[in-house]
């Protein structure tokens, strides 16, 4: 494994300056707690264009850069357009609303010598309730298979608990995004998969996935579909 990781962590932001103490915080601890392992540079891609984002004063000397889209264009249009100014060598797409679990995060990273694409474990927040996503190693095991993203759902609730190598993006997804906002993601995981991309699976809880007032559209398996 590399001495340091880069990582390049992509946030599209929609009207969002309400949640950036909290995401940009859980960030910078995870960067404090890895000590020296990984290296964050922070893209906030702006696609609420008539709204300005403001990052908090104690955040001011990390390596966040701001990218403005010319017009609302969508989630994972967003996402790839913040792709295209990454310098790093690993992906991570994080929902505005989103945060990271410091603790679990070293063993994220101590597996990407070894694999293309980390799925760790977090916390599924919806309303008063908190779940864990996955309930053990071996179910996220027999869960990151084609076959299964295909037959029952989407099974990573967002790429925020993801590590992806930027160089495997598949670029079928970043040419043909989708029309409608909230499967982007399984669509990503879907060609991923079927590109024989290597999995390493982390049950480790590294991230917690907020309900945002109940709006999460990854729960509204109707929708999704």
């Amino acid at each position: 494994m590399k001495d340091i990781i880069e990582i390049s962590v992509i946030i599209p932001f929609y009207y969002g300056n309400s949640y950036m103490t909290r995401l940009i915080g859980s960030v910078k601890r995870c960067e404090e707690f890895c000590k020296g392992k990984v290296k964050f540079e922070i893209l906030i891609v702006n696609d609420s264009p008539d709204e300005k984002i403001h990052i908090p004063h104690e955040f001011e000397g990390m390596n966040i850069r701001i990218i403005n889209n010319e017009q609302n264009v969508g989630i994972q249009r967003t996402r790839i357009n913040g792709l295209k100014y990454a310098s790093g060598e690993w992906i991570l797409f994080l929902d505005q609303d989103d945060e990271l679990i410091d603790s679990g995060f070293l063993r994220q990273i101590s597996l990407a010598d070894k694999n293309d694409v980390i799925v760790g474990n977090g916390l599924y927040q919806y309303g008063e309730c908190e779940r864990e996503i996955f309930g053990s190693y071996k179910e996220m095991k027999y869960l990151m298979q084609l076959s299964r993203f295909i037959q029952i759902r989407n099974l990573i609730p967002s790429p925020g608990e993801c590590l992806l190598k930027k160089n495997i993006i598949p670029k079928k997804w970043i040419e043909t995004p989708l029309t409608n906002n909230g499967a982007d993601d399984w669509l990503l995981w879907i060609l991923v998969l079927k590109s024989g991309a290597r999995i390493g699976c982390n049950p480790e809880l590294v991230y917690i996935h907020n309900d945002t007032n109940g709006k999460n559209l990854s729960r509204d398996l109707n929708r999704m579909n």
